[in-house]
């Protein structure tokens, strides 16, 4: 059996990785993410939008040596009308 597990810690503008040794309790920094551009990401469940970093879900490979990510970003535009009728 691993005698470490990984933990996402959050932070206001990234997540970061850490390996958690079992026998001791003690956190060893892994990897830190974060959104490269943070415009218009959105909660994936609300569409509100999110201060703590953005991420919807993290996943680790089964052997810890690797990471997906998701996030959810939405865009709107607005026209300006001039002089209609």
């Amino acid at each position: 059996m691993r005698q470490t597990r990984s933990v996402v810690t959050d932070f206001p503008e990234r997540r970061r990785i850490e390996k958690l040794d079992l026998r001791t309790g003690r956190k060893q920094p892994w990897k830190g993410i974060a959104i490269p551009d943070p415009a218009g990401v959105v909660d994936s469940m609300t569409g509100e939008s999110l201060g703590r970093g953005g991420f919807s879900r993290i996943f680790l490979t089964s052997d810890a040596k690797g990471f997906v990510y998701s996030y959810t970003r939405m865009f709107s535009q607005l026209y300006l009308g001039d002089g209609l009728r």
